[in-house]
């Protein structure tokens, strides 16, 4: 099975033609897609904390991801000489909390790490592309879309509860995307909290301590339950939102011819992502996966013109986002003292792009009715049996589709 696993040009070359390869414009490139992660932090802290993980364990979770992210990231740039750059899925961490409480630390992880297991099995059978034609990605998309929607409006209610604040740092988020586009907007926005909040004394902010994070390991238990309502629709979200962005992104950029006599190595990044998964969740992360934005950035014209020296800047965002996971500690503590409106409005903005894309995507097709359904599936926040909405959106979506949008798709077909 391993066969079908793409042959890159090997670490050992990639090392070598490191140092050379770098120059100002892939290394800021790389910092700054480095620097972009810090801002999922405040999000992963919020999201965690609702489910009512304990402080440990949610530094265990960002330590899992960060590292696991940091050290994809450096190994497949350096074996295939590309900018393929690994984080983890925002969208399927806010997926998995949907139903999180409904679980052990030892179940969720067990639901981690089937997904992770499903991941691998169709990288190296090389079906990943045949099982995300089957899936239609409108359907997907919407469930997405659904599930990330309460964070959208959060923005507007912390604007309601925090209207001077929050309208300052949302002033300054439009502002750093309108004049410096190429800097995170998310982390300006972070920045601008923290000052506003010190001056204005809303904030709970103590000396820093410097706290390496560290690992609460768990042995995966795997119920039917965790299996649907995690499992599937985290596997599903890591493969059809997460890698095949990345995936895209590098067969845009050309990066199919290079290196010379290289592809893109689709099976490769989603065998590697599944047992990255599976690695991560002993110590309760949900995912390790390829990150399309990173990607974008460390692939894109903002690297240098040199196409072959960019993976280098992919190196630099891998190192930095290990870093981030060490010290994961130190940064949730500091983070920690945002009040809770700044602190949604900024998961509002962090997730506003995810947002957005599902929404073209959602409805961009001729899955109009399942699309439909399978977000208001997943707004409402469905369970039944144990499962929570994402698996229930998937479901609705996909029948929905198959009575409504497969005849309407033929009717327009004929006209």
């Amino acid at each position: 099975m391993l066969a079908t696993l793409e042959k890159g040009v090997g670490i050992r070359s990639g090392l070598l033609d490191l140092f050379s390869s770098f120059n100002g414009d892939n290394v800021s490139a790389g910092i700054v897609a480095g620097i972009f992660n810090i801002g999922t932090l405040l999000l992963i802290t919020k999201i965690l904390q609702e489910a009512g993980l304990a402080q440990d364990q949610v530094l265990s979770w960002i330590f899992a991801v960060f590292l696991g992210g940091g050290f994809l990231s450096i190994v497949m740039a350096l074996y295939y000489k590309k900018p393929i750059c690994g984080a983890w899925s925002i969208a399927g961490l806010v997926l998995v909390s949907a139903s999180l409480s409904q679980y052990t630390w030892a179940e969720a992880a067990g639901g981690f790490f089937a997904a992770g297991a499903l991941v691998f099995v169709l990288g190296v059978s090389g079906v990943i592309k045949r099982l995300v034609s089957f899936l239609p990605r409108p359907i997907i998309m919407a469930m997405i879309a659904g599930i990330l929607l309460r964070f959208g409006v959060g923005i507007m209610t912390s604007l309601e509860e925090a209207p001077l604040v929050s309208g300052a740092i949302l002033l300054v988020f439009l502002l750093s995307q309108r004049f410096f586009p190429r800097f995170p907007g998310v982390l300006a926005a972070l920045i601008a909290g923290g000052v506003i909040v010190a001056f204005t004394n809303q904030g709970g902010w103590e000396p820093v301590v410097f706290r390496l994070a560290a690992p609460v390991f768990a042995r995966p238990v795997l119920i039917p339950q965790a299996f649907l309502g995690i499992s599937v629709p985290l596997a599903i979200t890591v493969m059809g939102a997460e890698n095949m962005q990345a995936m895209g992104i590098l067969l845009t950029e050309g990066y199919d011819r290079i290196p010379q006599g290289t592809k893109v190595p689709i099976n490769a990044m989603t065998a590697v992502s599944g047992a990255a998964m599976m690695v991560a969740s002993l110590a309760g992360g949900h995912s390790v996966n390829m990150a399309g934005v990173l990607t974008a950035i460390c692939g894109g014209d903002s690297a240098g013109p040199d196409k072959e020296k960019r993976y280098a800047a992919a190196v630099v965002t891998g190192l930095i986002t290990m870093g981030f996971g060490l010290f994961a500690g130190t940064l949730v503590l500091w983070m920690g003292a945002y009040p809770e409106a700044v602190i949604n409005l900024i998961a509002g903005l962090a997730l506003m792009g995810a947002l957005i894309t599902s929404f073209r995507g959602a409805w961009a097709g001729s899955y109009s009715y399942g699309a439909f359904f399978a977000f208001i599936t997943a707004v409402s926040g469905l369970s039944a049996w144990g499962i929570g909405a994402p698996f229930w959106a998937l479901v609705l979506g996909l029948s929905v589709s198959f009575l409504l949008d497969r005849p309407q798709s033929k009717i327009q077909d004929n006209k």
